[in-house]
C-alpha cells in the first residue's frame, strides 16, 4: 500500500502485489524515481502509477437503446432506438438514429415499418465499394407468430449528416446479427446463416445485396462473429460452431462444433 497526502489528507493506494517481504526506493538513471520489491522468490524494480480514470458523459434519449454502431469514415454513430410507450397496445417505433460522434447530437433519423423490429446493425466495407455503409436487419413481429417470418436488410449510407437508403433485400424471417466476412455481409437468420455479396445491377448502375449461400442446422442463429474466412455461431440452445467460407465452392462449410447444449448470449473472435 502507498500512503500520500492529498489537500491534508491521509490516502491509502492498493498497489497489485502480494506477499512482500521488504520494500525500498531505487533511483537511478536507467530506473528514475523507483522502488525496489523483494518478494519471497524475487526481485522487482518497477514504478507505482496512477489509475487512469475513465471519463464517463451521460446523453439522454429519451428512447431505449437497442443497437449502436460507428461509422469512422462519417465520425458518426448509428443507434436504434424504441419509443417505449408510444403506440400503446400495438408495438412501440422503432428508428434509426444518426448521431454526431463529438456533439452526441442527432443529425438524421429513419422510421421503421408498423411492427418492424431491429435486431441488428453493422458498420461495413463491401468488397470492390469504398464507401462504409450502415447495414440494419430487421423481423416483423407479429401476435400470432412465434419467430418472424419475414424482415428486411437494409443498407444506407451517411452522407452530409443525412441518411440514404441505398438498398433493401427482404428475407424469410428476422437478421439477429450481422457481421462482415471477407467484403460480405453475413447473417443469422432465423435458424440459418445466409452469406450475401454487393452486386452491381445491369439496368441502373445501383447496387444490391445478392445471397451467395447459407448454412442450415441451427435451432436460432442469434449470435455471430467473423474474422478471416471464419464465422463463429451462438445458437439459443446448440452451443456454438465454426463455419469456413469456401469461395471457390461458394459455401460456407461447418469445420467445428460444440456438441454440448448450452445457451448462448454472446459470441466474440479475439484473435487468429
Amino acid at each position: 500500500m502507498v500512503v500520500h497526502s492529498s489537500n491534508q489528507k491521509l490516502v491509502y493506494s492498493n498497489v497489485n502485489l502480494r506477499d512482500v517481504t521488504h520494500i525500498a526506493r531505487y533511483h537511478t538513471e536507467a530506473f528514475p524515481d523507483c522502488l525496489a520489491i523483494a518478494q519471497a522468490d524475487s526481485l522487482i524494480i518497477g514504478r507505482s502509477d496512477e489509475i487512469l480514470k475513465l471519463h464517463i458523459r451521460t446523453v439522454p434519449l429519451h428512447e431505449q437503446p437497442r443497437r449502436i454502431c460507428h461509422l469512422d469514415s462519417v465520425g458518426m454513430f448509428g443507434v436504434v432506438t424504441i419509443q417505449l410507450g408510444a403506440a400503446g397496445d400495438a408495438m412501440d417505433p422503432c428508428f434509426l438514429r444518426l448521431m454526431d460522434d463529438q456533439l452526441l447530437e442527432t443529425v438524421a433519423s429513419f422510421a421503421f415499418a408498423p411492427n418492424e423490429n431491429p435486431g441488428s446493425v453493422v458498420a461495413m466495407r463491401f468488397a470492390g465499394d469504398d464507401q462504409q455503409y450502415l447495414v440494419v436487419g430487421t423481423g416483423v413481429v407479429l401476435p400470432d407468430e412465434e419467430e418472424p417470418t419475414k424482415g428486411r436488410v437494409l443498407v444506407f449510407k451517411a452522407v452530409d449528416r443525412s441518411l440514404q437508403l441505398v438498398a433493401e433485400l427482404k428475407i424469410k424471417g428476422c437478421a439477429y446479427k450481422m457481421a462482415s466476412l471477407r467484403g460480405k455481409l453475413v447473417a443469422g437468420v432465423n435458424n440459418k446463416v445466409q452469406l450475401y455479396r454487393w452486386a452491381r445491377r445491369d439496368d441502373d448502375g445501383g447496387c444490391e445485396l445478392v445471397s451467395e449461400c447459407g448454412h442450415h442446422g441451427h435451432i436460432l442463429a442469434l449470435h455471430l462473429a467473423a474474422r478471416g474466412e471464419f464465422a463463429l455461431v451462438g445458437d439459443l440452445m446448440r452451443s456454438v460452431s465454426l463455419l469456413a467460407y469456401r469461395p471457390l465452392d461458394g459455401a460456407l462449410e461447418e469445420i467445428a462444433r460444440d456438441y454440448n447444449a448450452h445457451w448462448m448470449s454472446a459470441v466474440a473472435m479475439l484473435g487468429d
